[in-house]
């Protein structure tokens, strides 16, 4: 299955509630905690830390920072002026 490196930050690090298919790999609290998250859902995922909006950062792999960022500026688009 997929492995998913992703950061959270701030108050969200105090109170993220692991997966059952995640572990913490790097905690520096109060900044962040690096969590890896193995075989959910692509689409699940990236929905949930979308969620988190920028108290999150996908830090691998590269494909699903590319669809993160894809879908912020399909999102940002539809703010465009008119």
């Amino acid at each position: 299955g997929e492995i998913v490196i992703f950061k959270v930050y701030g108050g969200l690090a105090h109170r993220y509630d692991l997966r059952e298919n995640e572990t913490i790999i790097e905690k520096n609290l109060p900044e962040y905690l690096k969590i890896k998250n193995i075989c959910e859902d692509k689409e699940e995922l990236l929905t949930r830390l979308l969620r988190y909006d920028k108290n999150c950062e996908i830090l691998s792999p590269k494909s699903y920072r590319d669809e993160i960022k894809k879908t912020i500026e399909s999102m940002l688009a539809n703010y465009g002026e008119e």
